[in-house]
């Protein structure tokens, strides 16, 4: 989803990437023999994996690796840590989203060479104890505030240019609580989309 969508933004301008993740979405059909194609969305943006097929979407450049920040990624596979480990895509654990300071310091690097920003949400990256996003949601996650707080300091660097929602399963959240937390990060998403910023660079 995000793939087709930063393809659709053209390479005009230049892109920059803030994924929310409990995962690493990292892997590749050679680190991940499930075939589990839903864990390989970064590598395929990035040009990891899939190229053949990435190549075929009009519009579509590889996002370079300083231009992604991966967010509460806290749910990783041996191989697919490896493979982050030995890229410049930035890191913010959940701990580092309560510190002003790491907070700072990983938009910064994000911005330094973008022009625009994506952000891609993926329900789990929320903490469970709000009500679990799906089967794959992993413990100690984001509250809705810190979500929040990283949506709106990235739109006052550069302008939010589109956004993606993914991985809420209504059958593991049954009295709606995270589907209440995540309607707040949408009108956060939609708000910053819509408003953009100009801030000279």
């Amino acid at each position: 989803m995000t793939v087709a969508v930063v393809a659709g933004l053209g390479s005009k301008q230049r892109t920059g990437v803030l994924w929310f993740d409990a995962h690493g979405d990292f892997n590749t059909p050679e680190t991940d023999q499930r075939g589990y194609l839903d864990g390989q969305g970064l590598s395929m943006l990035t040009g990891q994996s899939w190229k053949a097929h990435t190549r075929s979407l009009n519009g579509f450049t590889p996002v370079q690796y300083p231009r992604v920040l991966l967010v509460g990624a806290r749910d990783l596979d041996d191989d697919e840590r490896l493979l982050l480990e030995s890229t410049e895509i930035g890191r913010l654990d959940v701990e580092q989203c309560r510190s002003q300071s790491a907070r700072r310091a990983a938009l910064a690097k994000l911005v330094a060479d973008v022009d625009r920003v994506h952000i891609h949400f993926d329900a789990d990256v929320l903490d469970p104890g709000i009500a679990p996003a799906n089967s794959y949601a992993a413990q100690h996650g984001l509250r809705t505030v810190d979500a929040l707080t990283l949506i709106h300091e990235v739109s006052a660097l550069r302008p939010v240019a589109s956004a993606t929602v993914a991985s809420w399963d209504p059958e593991f959240d049954p009295e709606g609580r995270l589907l209440h937390a995540l309607t707040d990060v949408i009108e956060a998403l939609a708000h910053v989309a819509r408003i953009g910023t100009a801030v000279p660079h």
